[in-house]
């Protein structure tokens, strides 16, 4: 008991000397100003390259936003230091109102006057530019994300333009509107050293950002691999942290949803819940077993509450300023709740908990920053700014260790477990003979279940059997094409989800009819499904099964269409002929056809017309005993030239309306 209570009292000094370190390298990166009452004019100096704005910017409120730019200019006497109280170092904090920045200027006659201001803070809604000497306005521009993106005047992640500057004195006034934090990090830069910052920060966005992305697809892979639901919580934690910084650095606006309104209104809020939910479920999930009920239940409800604030957010019900809030309170319980599982984690001597003390201690200092930041009680510099998004990556990296070591030892324990079952099977050997000639009975025969799902049984017992499949050409086979009518207009229209959901009913009901007719599926691409008949076992009356096959699946498109919301129409196409087939690939295997009777398939099915079966001459020698055929004449198909084609009649007896064109234009 003296031991366990001696190392907690460690741990908690080791944990306040923490804080005190992180505390004091706070108070080192984030800048400090008080200025002068009545700043002096900035001298621009070409050989500096660079020069920060902040030092010499006055402020004057306007509460209504009617200040005009020729009343600011004439009020230059009403221009005060910001207030220390409620803004830091260059950011204003999350204040409402219209502001005006003025900052006086001097340009000596040996410079040449071309200067990029810059405001490296993508959030910002509409920055007015004015340059004004002699109390007259000489140049104007317009910033800021509202405004279109190939309006700006300079295209990149941040709000630049480029401006000549008189020589002597004039002043830079700024009239600043935004929903959000003020974060007013301003530069005047020479054109050189403006490309270069620039150059610099698109690396480091491009590395971490390439970072967190590669994270992702490897929790992906992982999930994928050992179906831990611990890298699915990982992966929608990183997400959202990978996506906060792509929106806050002006990198979605760039290159991602340029110029989506919505996007760039909303994606700071959404992001930023949707990773603190992802801690949530990550905390649960990988210290469950060291937590107590309540307490994951309670991680659980902050989890839903989150997410909730997230819709709530996206349905703007909440505005930014309640997300920051929301974060700076709910935001923060996960990490607290989840302490007392790490400390336990710590006693037993598991690295697992030192790791998550030190990510939650780096989580905590990061998130202080940045809300100060965006709160205008933390100045800002290149760390402040970057601290969360640095935060956040370190995190990340040690959240992905943490689940490394959970599948670690979940593969040890597996092995322990192995290893004791062998011994026990060594045992009892002839005891459990029979049980273990049924298990593995079983285990084979899902095992051929797989391959047979996979591959044609016939070829599937041939690989088994042989380890191989040798290819073989048939003679007699009938080859099915269909395809979707205006797939790509109508898939235009919805969503992804429900593009995938619509291929997925309709090929699961061709699924079924194919089965039924003993035909055998060779593939889908896209919207379009092959299947065949006569491979790989032959069938004398293969040309029937696949006319049968698609005039049933014409009318299984026509009862759906009676009862959903979208609309299809199907084209189908039939023709007969020899083809070769075989399986390639040797880690994931294909059953596959080929041939010219493939590509006169594929014409027929582009040559017909909306809810029509179109088939060539030689398929329709093999059923017109069969079928009800309409002879078409001579169609002009695709690299064919003219061929004989045939319409079949539907299984109503009805035929269909065309879709708009003929036949030729359609091939």
């Amino acid at each position: 008991m003296s031991s366990r209570s001696g190392s907690g009292h460690l741990l908690g000094a080791r944990l306040l000397a923490g804080w005190l370190l992180a505390l004091s390298f706070v108070s080192l990166i984030a800048p400090s100003w008080a200025g002068p009452a009545s700043p002096a004019a900035l001298l621009l100096d070409d050989r500096a390259g660079t020069m920060e704005l902040w030092p010499v910017v006055t402020l004057l409120p306007d509460a209504d936003g009617k200040i005009t730019v020729e009343e600011a200019i004439k009020s230059a006497d009403r221009f005060t230091l910001p207030d220390p109280a409620n803004s830091a170092y260059a950011t204003l904090g999350l204040r409402k109102d219209v502001v005006w920045l003025r900052a006086p200027l001097i340009v000596p006659a040996t410079s040449d006057g071309k200067w990029v201001l810059d405001i490296d803070y993508s959030l910002l809604n509409r920055i007015d530019v004015y340059v004004a000497s002699a109390d007259k306005v000489v140049a104007h521009g317009v910033l800021g994300n509202a405004q279109p993106f190939g309006q700006r005047p300079i295209r990149g992640r941040s709000h630049a333009i480029e401006l000549e500057l008189p020589h002597g004195s004039s002043q830079l006034l700024l009239r600043v509107e935004s929903v959000g934090s003020k974060i007013l990090p301003i530069t005047l830069s020479k054109v050189s050293a403006f490309h270069a910052r620039a150059l610099n920060e698109q690396l480091l966005q491009g590395l971490l950002t390439g970072l967190g992305v590669c994270l992702l697809l490897y929790s992906l892979l992982q999930w994928f691999a050992v179906r831990q639901h611990l890298y699915l919580k990982y992966a929608l934690l990183i997400t959202g942290s990978t996506l906060f910084s792509v929106q806050f650095f002006g990198l979605g606006e760039q290159y991602i949803w340029t110029d989506n309104a919505w996007l760039e209104r909303h994606m700071a809020g959404i992001t930023s819940l949707l990773t603190a939910c992802g801690t949530a479920l990550f905390i649960e999930e990988a210290l469950g077993s060291d937590m107590s009920r309540r307490l994951r239940i309670a991680i659980r409800v902050v989890a839903g509450l989150l997410a909730a604030c997230a819709l709530a957010h996206a349905l703007d019900v909440m505005d930014i300023r309640h997300v920051s809030a929301v974060m700076g309170t709910l935001g923060l319980l996960p990490s607290l709740l989840g302490v007392p599982g790490a400390v336990a984690r710590v006693r037993r001597g598991d690295i697992v908990g030192i790791y998550f003390l030190l990510a939650w201690l780096g989580y905590f200092v990061a998130s202080a920053i940045m809300v100060g930041v965006v709160k205008g009680q933390i100045g800002v510099s290149f760390w402040t700014m970057h601290s969360f998004q640095f935060g956040a990556t370190i995190d990340m990296m040690i959240f992905m260790r943490i689940a490394v070591l959970g599948t670690q030892r979940m593969k040890q324990a597996m092995e322990a477990e192995r290893r004791e079952f062998m011994e026990q099977q060594q045992q009892v050997l002839e005891k459990k003979v029979a049980e273990r000639t049924t298990e593995l009975a079983q285990e084979r025969e899902r095992s051929e279940l797989l391959l047979r799902n996979i591959l044609p049984a016939a070829i599937a017992d041939e690989l088994k059997r042989d380890g191989r499949s040798i290819p073989r050409r048939y003679d007699e086979v009938s080859i099915l094409f269909t395809d979707l009518v205006e797939f790509t207009r109508t898939v235009a229209s919805i969503s992804a989800s429900r593009t995938v959901d619509e291929l997925n009913d309709i090929f699961t009901g061709f699924d079924a009819i194919v089965a039924r007719h003993g035909l055998e599926k060779i593939n889908t691409v896209g919207d379009a499904y092959m299947a065949a008949a006569g491979v790989p076992q032959a069938c004398p009356d293969h040309a029937r099964r696949c006319v049968q096959a698609a005039l049933e699946m014409q009318q299984w498109i026509a009862d759906r269409n009676a009862r959903a919301a979208i609309q299809w129409g199907l084209r189908a196409g039939v023709h007969s002929g020899s083809v070769v087939a075989g399986v390639v690939g040797s880690t994931k295997y294909a059953y596959g056809i080929w041939g010219d009777t493939v590509n006169v398939a594929s014409r027929m099915e582009s040559a017909s017309e909306r809810g029509r079966v179109n088939i060539s001459a030689s398929t329709y020698e093999l059923v017109n005993d069969d079928f009800q055929c309409e002879y078409r004449g001579k169609v002009s198909a695709k690299g064919k030239g003219e061929i004989d084609m045939y319409f079949v009649a539907p299984i109503t007896g009805e035929v269909p309306s065309s879709a708009p064109g003929n036949a030729s234009a359609a091939a």
